[in-house]
């Protein structure tokens, strides 16, 4: 046991699994929780065996950094019969993550549909409506969460390849891409670059983009329109890796009226 990975003031705890009877640690907790919650707990955790009043008074600022985020904008304050457009709205003054940007505004200045939406802002929403993370600066998280990111990006990419290409021609070609995919996402052990992870989903946002501008989709209409439906998943079942699954009644973006509207004939 050392200092680097089993640091004494977070391993002193008596505390121990139920299941399996391995003392808890800190880390245990702290790694299912949001940045400034793991946080509170942590300096809490190690009070009396490391830094004392200085631990107390840093678990108190990320505690009322907390609290301030929340006091802006909670789902508790919210009219639950308010349409998306109305929750984002109330985002604009929102500062975490997104600043005053305006959400969601309709001005006329944006081609086939004059939508002027903040990408980032309408992110924050959704996260905090399905209860996920919205971490205040560059952070690693969890291994479970980076597990779960890269799941949700080889399921999209995996969509996005099948709506390219034959299906039926090249059904086999797909099953070894999700079988060779869910063994490296499962078991390979996680080691984030964060610089280098930054790089890649820039890059991806430039390519992703460049494909709307190259098939003439609406790429403000698209988003906005399939944020409609993901915020109507409040209230769904979670997958057992933490994402939101579809309630009952849910339906899903109407993508080929987005289109439409937008020129294109089937």
């Amino acid at each position: 046991m050392s200092n680097v990975d089993h640091p004494k003031h977070y391993t002193s705890s008596e505390a121990k699994c139920s299941k399996c009877g391995h003392p808890i640690e800190c880390i245990d907790v702290t790694r299912h929780m949001s940045f400034n919650i793991g946080n509170v707990v942590k300096y809490v955790w190690r009070e009396g065996l490391k830094n004392g009043l200085e631990d107390l008074k840093k678990a108190a600022w990320y505690l009322a950094d907390e609290i301030k985020k929340r006091d802006a904008w909670t789902p508790e304050s919210r009219d639950k019969s308010q349409t998306y457009e109305e929750r984002a709205s109330e985002m604009r003054t929102w500062k975490v993550a997104c600043g005053e940007r305006p959400v969601f505004e309709d001005n006329g200045e944006d081609g086939a549909g004059g939508v002027a939406f903040d990408r980032r802002a309408s992110l924050v929403c959704f996260h905090d409506e399905m209860d996920q993370p919205v971490l205040p600066g560059p952070h690693v998280p969890s291994d479970d969460r980076v597990r779960l990111r890269a799941r949700l990006s080889a399921e999209e990419f995996v969509e996005t390849l099948r709506a390219m290409f034959d299906p039926y021609m090249s059904g086999s070609y797909f099953r070894c891409i999700e079988e060779y995919l869910q063994k490296l996402i499962d078991l390979s052990p996680v080691r984030v670059d964060l610089p280098a992870l930054a790089d890649g989903l820039a890059d991806q946002k430039v390519i992703l983009e460049g494909t709307d501008l190259e098939f003439g989709l609406p790429s403000n209409e698209l988003f906005a329109e399939v944020m409609r439906a993901n915020m109507a998943k409040a209230g769904g079942p979670k997958r057992e890796d933490g994402k939101v699954q579809k309630p009952e009644g849910w339906t899903p973006p109407d993508i080929e009226g987005v289109l439409k509207k937008a020129g294109w004939k089937p």
